[in-house]
């Protein structure tokens, strides 16, 4: 299967990583906050999971919108 991001233009290739990846249903995705929030984490931390979750959640949306079966 290949996607093309129309954002950036790159076309990306799942076959070519098929032989170093496992078959499965789902994509393993990892989102990361700078070093400076670690305080707002420790004082606050289910008001910046929330945010954090929300904009994840906006990030992957607003991406996957842009993504489109290439037709051979």
């Amino acid at each position: 299967m290949t996607l093309n991001d129309t954002a950036c233009g790159a076309t990306k290739s799942l076959a070519s990583r098929s032989a170093t990846s496992i078959a499965c249903d789902y994509f393993h995705v990892v989102f990361t906050v700078p070093d400076e929030l670690n305080p707002l984490a420790v004082e606050n931390p289910g008001w910046l999971y929330d945010r954090l979750c929300a904009a994840s959640a906006q990030t992957l949306e607003a991406k996957s919108a842009r993504l489109t079966p290439i037709q051979p």
